[in-house]
């Protein structure tokens, strides 16, 4: 399927690993021009690195937990317009209700609320400028449909988010902006492995998935592109589940 991305300008937030680095390859591969942001510099050349090689890459350094507006002006005058926006980061740190602190609390919302509502009040603004309107995907988690144990403060932050997009889809859509969360269950990233730190654990998130294994970031990737392209043109405020069947609600 042609999914119309050719000549697109994206920007992928932590785009140098994991998820948001397989949603990036797929929208170069598509023909997209894609800006990668991370904080750290070694991945962002590493990942530059293997992009060229599929095609127009840009890579640059933000720290999403500050207001980084600036640097995603930058960005907008490299690639010359933005039609797409993957809004992505690092998870909240682990921890029940009673463990946590204020300053989890804070360093949570600042990370993963903040990043979001920042990046997408500073794109819906460009894209509203655009005839052809645009995309905007949010990476969230399958906590926003059910609460995982020990990671509270991500749960919280997970369901406001599906609020939020679910609000903007009716603010955005006369500009023909359209804007959905993507929610990846148990996935072979970094943030996985520093949750899974013993072999039981890992065990009993393989039992409660239907298919009885983790997913491959490529796998997020790809659907992550689906949701940023033409082909998914009537799709917006919603939650789109990647999680091998692990949220057992209907």
């Amino acid at each position: 399927m042609d999914l119309h991305l050719h000549g697109k300008k994206a920007i992928v937030l932590a785009g140098t690993k994991g998820i948001g680095y397989a949603i990036a390859e797929c929208l170069v591969k598509e023909g997209a021009t894609v800006a990668i942001g991370s904080r750290n510099l070694q991945n962002i050349h590493a990942a530059e690195k293997k992009l060229m090689k599929l095609g127009d890459v840009i890579g640059f350094q933000v720290d999403v937990s500050t207001d980084f507006t600036s640097t995603l002006e930058w960005v907008f005058n490299q690639l010359m317009g933005i039609d797409i926006l993957v809004v992505n980061c690092g998870g909240p740190v682990k921890g029940t209700f009673e463990q946590v602190d204020d300053e989890a609390w804070q360093k949570g919302l600042d990370s993963t609320l903040f990043s979001a509502i920042r990046s997408i009040r500073w794109a819906a603004e460009k894209m509203k400028k655009n005839k052809s309107g645009g995309r905007i995907l949010v990476v969230t988690s399958m906590s926003a449909k059910q609460p995982m144990p020990d990671l509270v403060i991500s749960n919280v932050i997970r369901s406001g988010l599906t609020s939020m997009t679910k609000t903007l889809a009716h603010e955005l859509g006369p500009y023909k902006i359209a804007i959905n969360n993507l929610l990846p269950g148990f996935v072979e990233t970094d943030r996985l492995k520093s949750l899974s730190d013993t072999p039981d654990i890992r065990k009993a998130w393989l039992d409660r998935t239907a298919l009885k294994r983790f997913a491959d970031p490529a796998e997020l990737g790809r659907v992550g592109a689906f949701l940023c392209s033409e082909a998914a043109s009537y799709i917006t405020g919603t939650d789109i589940l990647v999680d091998g069947g692990a949220v057992h609600g209907i």
